[in-house]
């Protein structure tokens, strides 16, 4: 009743569109059968539900002692790209936000009076963004994995100094005024 197609870092629809774009006198035999296996998985899908798309993904933990931000070169991340936080929060879509403006002042200085190359000035955007984004994914996560341990009500509430940092969004200072595990501790050791 259920089949199961393993398209590898691609989709059904992906092996199709390479077979369609394929030089006709030069069909690989394994793009061919690539191609009629995604349109037997398409031609027996009666819903567009019955279909689930899985495809490889990592999330980087932030709390590791030694990450970096993911940027190299002349290249950078921003969002969820360089930091995914837990949805429920809605603080991913405001960090990626604070990305953006603050990857644009860094930007604006480095065409104006800096003598930083891109790259360097890059470095800088992503050194004065992670301690932020690590403190506030790690609190999400904490919370996230206390309101199934204690539910939702025992969770507390951020701590004052924490929560306007975490409102001056780019104009607070890198790092935060309270630890979140400060606040969380008691919690996490039950």
């Amino acid at each position: 009743d259920n089949m199961t197609v393993d398209c590898g870092k691609t989709t059904p629809i992906d092996l199709i569109k390479a077979y369609m774009d394929s030089d006709d006198a030069n069909v690989d035999e394994e793009l061919k059968k690539n191609c009629e296996l995604a349109m037997l998985v398409l031609n027996n899908t009666h819903q567009p539900s019955d279909l689930t798309w899985s495809s490889e993904m990592g999330v980087i933990d932030l709390n590791q002692e030694d990450i970096g931000w993911g940027g190299k070169g002349r290249i950078t991340l921003i969002g969820d790209a360089a930091h995914a936080v837990r949805p429920a929060s809605g603080l991913g879509g405001s960090l990626a936000f604070e990305d953006a403006a603050m990857l644009a002042r860094y930007i604006a200085r480095r065409n104006t009076n800096s003598t930083a190359s891109i790259e360097e000035q890059l470095r800088a955007f992503e050194k004065i963004r992670l301690p932020r984004c690590k403190s506030i994914s790690n609190d999400q996560s904490i919370r996230a994995e206390l309101s199934y341990k204690v539910g939702f009500g025992r969770v507390p509430a951020w701590d004052p100094a924490y929560e306007k940092w975490v409102q001056e969004g780019i104009d607070s200072s890198p790092e935060p005024p309270v630890s979140e595990m400060d606040v969380l501790a008691e919690l996490i050791s039950d």
